[in-house]
């Protein structure tokens, strides 16, 4: 086997190690992506139940009015703060 043999044997081997990173590295970006799909509020509201629970219901109130968003989601916040 000559040195040309070799590396045609290395050409293919290297490119399936680039696909593969480009793939993994694809696949741990998209994994990130359900954080920036969640909505912000989601977070807001724990927080907003925790004061309420707690007692603190001055900083509860705040919190779930700045969850409040116009979607069909804010139907429960207004719920919570009635």
């Amino acid at each position: 086997m000559g040195l040309r043999d070799k590396r045609a044997a290395v050409r293919p081997l290297s490119r399936w190690i680039v696909c593969c990173a480009i793939t993994c590295g694809a696949v741990v970006a998209l994994a990130g992506c359900n954080r920036m799909v969640a909505p912000r509020s989601t977070q807001t509201i724990k927080d907003a139940d925790a004061r309420a629970a707690d007692g603190d219901f001055l900083h509860a109130i705040n919190l779930y009015e700045s969850a409040l968003d116009g979607s069909a989601g804010s139907a429960e916040i207004h719920y919570k703060l009635a």
